[in-house]
């Protein structure tokens, strides 16, 4: 997709959208207790997937089927009663020519949901998505845990 027409904002915005979620991750990355920083949904091995190529039109990816799979394991923490962006792109290519650049994102319930960014044939956003972060961490090695009665944690290192 080249030009400077909506098609070209549609692939921009859904591109900085991903780099926005991994940036914020980065600002919550304590070094004392992990090494790496991501946004749920993000590639473990490449977390920044293609989020500094604002030039190239990437479509749908499944990367965060991986951790939506482990939050359901882990007593189905993918549901916290609020809505919280995922680090995937879904692309809807209508019949009418039309291109829709979406950012999946969990809702309140725990459904996986899309949320539509921008049109490429009407110059359409709909930026009213006002969802949380949710970031994910790689733990450093030999990190102690100790539960507490109240069911909270410290974590020793």
């Amino acid at each position: 997709m080249s030009g400077n027409g909506t098609g070209e904002i549609a692939m921009n915005s859904y591109n900085v959208a991903l780099k926005r979620l991994y940036d914020s991750s980065q600002k919550y990355l304590n070094s004392i207790y992990a090494t790496d920083a991501r946004s749920v949904g993000s590639d473990p091995s490449e977390p920044d997937y293609n989020t500094t190529d604002t030039d190239t039109f990437y479509t749908n990816d499944e990367k965060y089927v991986k951790d939506l799979e482990q939050m359901e394991k882990l007593d189905n923490i993918k549901r916290s009663n609020k809505a919280y962006w995922l680090a995937s792109r879904y692309t809807y290519f209508s019949s009418n020519y039309s291109t829709e650049c979406h950012i999946r994102y969990i809702d309140a319930n725990g459904d996986l949901q899309n949320s539509f960014c921008v049109s490429s044939r009407w110059n359409y956003y709909n930026g009213n998505g006002t969802y949380g972060l949710r970031p994910v961490f790689t733990l450093k090695d030999g990190l102690k845990v100790n539960v507490n009665e109240d069911g909270s944690y410290d974590i020793i290192a």
